[in-house]
Order: structure tokens, then C-alpha cells, then sequence
């Protein structure tokens, strides 16, 4: 899509890349705001979060302002969401999915998630949900993993981010 990721924290801020994303993942469109005013990026925020609560996506505590005012608990809580519906809830069940799962259980199945989805790619450690996102490297692996067509790999770098 030629969107480039620098900085997971910041990337979303203005709501395009969100969007994006989004419409990668459901193939639907979204309305956008073409305006650079922080008026502009809480209404592209507000849609995209819209959208997910229109496709019963549940956010908790996740608010537009949140997302563009780059604060990292939103933006986590966020992208755990979008994982949790578009990559493990859509996972075959096994016998252990039928049981009640606590908010403990489900970030360390979304931590070795990340890490089995990771684990072939060089520069690539993830062991949380804070410090092994931040230069984007383990979000380039996952989207190049899923969707090898989006990204190539081999031009991702630590030290030059997308």
C-alpha cells in the first residue's frame, strides 16, 4: 500500500494509517478526513474506532484522543484488539478455547503468538508489549508473515525505520 510504520506510537496519531490498516483487514472503505488539524486526526481516529464497534469489536478504554495523543496503553490496548479478532479469533478452536479465558491467560497466548509469528525473523525479539514494538520491527514481521505481498522484509531495519 506504500504506507511506511516509523514508530507504532506515533504512526496512528493522525488516524490514516489506522484506517489503512483497517481496510487492508476487512477489505471495506472508510471515510477519511483529508485535513492535518488535530480536528482532522480525532475524527479519523473516531472513525476507525467507529468502524470497530460497528463490527462488535469491544474496545476498552480506548479513545480517539487517546490514540493521537500517542499514549502507548491505548495504542497496545489497540493493537492487541485488532489481533485478538483478526488473527486469534479466527483460529481454528482446540479443546482449550472452550474454556473461560482470563485477561492474564489471553495476553501471554497473544505474547507467544507474537513471538511464534516472529520467531524466524533476524532483528526480532519480542518479550513484552512495550519495548519489542517500539522501532516496528516485529509489526513489519507479523504484516510480512500474514501478507508477504504488503512488505518485504529484507528493506526493514532497526536503524532506518520504514
Amino acid at each position: 500500500a506504500g504506507q511506511k510504520v516509523e514508530d507504532l506510537y506515533t504512526d496512528f496519531a493522525d488516524g490514516s494509517k489506522l484506517i489503512l490498516l483497517l481496510e487492508l483487514l476487512t477489505e471495506e472503505r472508510l471515510p477519511r478526513e483529508k485535513g492535518k488539524m488535530r480536528v482532522h486526526k480525532l475524527q479519523n481516529v473516531r472513525n476507525a474506532l467507529e468502524f470497530l464497534t460497528s463490527k462488535k469489536i469491544k474496545l476498552v478504554n480506548i479513545h480517539n484522543d487517546g490514540i493521537v495523543d500517542g499514549r502507548a496503553n491505548q495504542i497496545l490496548g489497540l493493537v492487541w484488539t485488532l489481533i485478538l479478532h483478526f488473527q486469534i479469533s479466527s483460529a481454528p478452536p482446540t479443546s482449550d478455547a472452550k474454556q473461560q479465558v482470563s485477561a492474564a491467560d489471553l495476553k501471554k497466548q497473544l505474547l507467544r503468538w507474537a513471538q511464534k509469528a516472529t520467531d524466524d525473523y533476524d532483528e526480532v525479539n519480542v518479550t513484552n508489549f512495550t519495548t519489542s514494538w517500539r522501532d516496528g520491527m516485529a509489526v513489519c514481521a507479523i504484516i510480512n508473515r500474514h501478507r508477504p505481498d504488503l512488505l518485504d522484509y529484507d528493506e526493514c531495519d532497526p536503524e532506518r525505520p520504514l
